[in-house]
């Protein structure tokens, strides 16, 4: 999976399947947070919200992240938590010059990838 974002503030993301419009941005701080409101993609994660919020202490900055507003917490909510958990791992690992782990080189966690 890769993301793109636009001008018209919306993510895009990129899958084995195709690509779809999988959120509007309503929300942004430029260096500090950035929430997506999820319009399509995957049933479960309709209208759900994911924030990504950094957090600055010392020399160090903590990503804090949120996926939330699920209508219940169904088995691929679970899954979506452990990928997210991947690539923000991923994600530090490729900052802090080591190897990232982004779509499609990530590891497969269930029968949804």
């Amino acid at each position: 999976m890769s993301c793109s974002t636009s001008r018209s503030r919306s993510v895009s993301l990129l899958t084995p399947a195709g690509s779809w419009r999988v959120a509007s941005i309503p929300s942004m701080v430029p260096d500090a947070r950035v929430q997506w409101h999820c319009v399509d993609g995957p049933d479960e994660w309709k209208y759900t919200s994911i924030t990504f919020e950094l957090k600055p202490s010392g020399d160090q900055t903590a990503v804090v992240f949120t996926h939330s507003d699920w209508r219940e917490p169904v088995e691929f909510m679970h899954h979506c938590s452990t990928k997210w958990a991947h690539y923000l791992i991923g994600l530090k690992a490729g900052l802090e010059g080591g190897k990232h782990t982004p779509w499609p080189s990530d590891m497969a966690v269930s029968s949804w990838g």
